[in-house]
C-alpha cells in the first residue's frame, strides 16, 4: 500500500494527499527523481528555494529508504522521524481534510508505518525556520529487505555516474562498482521480517521489476513524447496499445508508475511524462 501526495495520480485504494499550492507546475528537468541518503540531504546546500547536493546536482524530487523511529499524527498531517544509517530527518505527509475518501488510506498508514518499520519515501526537500525536512508525495512500507540494499547501491551509483559523466570505457555500469571502502554508508541497523512486508524473496528480472504493461507504457512515452512539457496523451496511448493490452491494464500501470515516482502528469491528468 502506498500513500500518494501532490503531483501524482492515484486511484482505487491509494488516496492522493497534498498541501495547497498556487505555484506553477515544474518543468520536466525539475521532476528528476534522485535516490539519496539522509546524510546527503542534510549536507546539501540551500540557495533560496533551490537545494543542491555537495556534488553539484540540483535536488528536487528525492527518494529515500529508511526506518521509522517515531510517528506523530495531527489533524492535517503525519510527521515521521526517519533514519537510514547515515542520519535522521523529519518527513511530513500532508492530509487533505476535505477529502472524505482518505479515511481508509489514513488507517492503512497508521497500521503500516509504525516504529522501526522500513518505508520508501518520495518527496521534496524543504527548509523551514532553519530546519530541513522532506515533504512527502508518497510513503509506503517496504515489501522486502532488498529494497533497502537496492536503494543504497542506487544512491552510490547515481552519484558516481554523475561524477564520471558518460561512460567511454565500454564497461557500462559495471565500472561504477569497483571497491569503494569509504563510499558505502553505515548499514548497522537491526531489522527483521516484521520491519518489511514479510516477503523476503529476491526480485528477479530487469527493467526495475516492471511487468510487460508497465514496460510498454514507459517505452511508448519515450518514443512519442516530443515535448517534455506536455508528454504523452494517455488516451492515444491506450488506442495505440489496444492490440496488446486492455485500457484498464494501461491505466492501472500509469497509476502504479506515477505512485512509484517513475511518471508524472503534465498539462492535465491525461498527459504523462517519465522521470529521468
Amino acid at each position: 500500500m502506498s500513500y500518494g501526495g501532490g503531483g501524482f495520480d492515484s486511484s482505487g485504494s491509494t488516496t492522493n494527499f497534498s498541501s495547497p499550492s498556487d505555484k506553477p507546475r515544474r518543468s520536466y528537468a525539475e521532476q528528476t527523481l534522485t535516490p539519496v541518503t539522509i546524510r546527503q540531504i542534510l549536507n546539501a546546500q540551500s540557495n533560496g528555494d533551490s537545494i543542491t547536493l555537495t556534488d553539484g546536482r540540483a535536488l528536487t524530487m528525492c527518494k529515500i529508504v529508511c526506518a521509522v523511529r517515531s510517528m506523530e499524527e495531527a489533524s492535517t498531517n503525519f510527521s515521521f522521524l526517519v533514519e537510514d544509517g547515515t542520519g535522521l530527518c523529519e518527513v511530513k505527509q500532508w492530509l487533505d481534510v476535505n477529502d472524505a475518501a482518505q479515511n481508509n488510506a489514513v488507517e492503512d498508514m497508521r497500521r503500516d508505518c509504525q516504529d522501526n518499520v522500513y518505508v520508501r519515501v518520495i518527496g521534496t526537500v524543504k527548509d523551514y525556520d532553519g530546519k530541513r525536512s522532506v515533504v512527502a508525495n508518497n510513503v509506503r512500507k517496504c515489501s522486502t529487505a532488498n529494497e533497502l540494499t537496492h536503494h543504497m547501491l542506487e544512491a552510490i551509483y547515481s552519484q558516481l555516474k554523475y561524477k564520471q559523466g558518460p561512460s567511454t570505457s565500454g564497461m557500462g555500469g559495471a565500472a561504477m562498482f569497483s571497491p569503494m571502502s569509504n563510499s558505502v554508508p553505515n548499514m548497522n541497523m537491526q531489522h527483521n521480517n516484521q520491519s518489511f512486508g514479510g516477503n523476503q524473496v529476491v526480485e528477479q528480472g530487469g527493467n526495475d521489476g516492471m511487468n510487460p504493461v508497465e514496460q510498454a507504457v514507459i517505452n511508448y512515452i519515450k518514443r512519442n513524447a516530443t515535448n517534455e512539457e506536455i508528454g504523452c496523451d494517455a488516451r492515444q496511448m491506450k488506442t495505440a496499445l489496444a492490440g496488446q493490452f486492455s485500457a484498464q491494464d494501461i491505466q492501472a500501470s500509469l497509476t502504479h508508475l506515477s505512485n512509484e515516482g517513475m511518471l508524472y502528469t503534465t498539462v492535465d491528468e491525461n498527459f504523462y511524462m517519465y522521470c529521468q
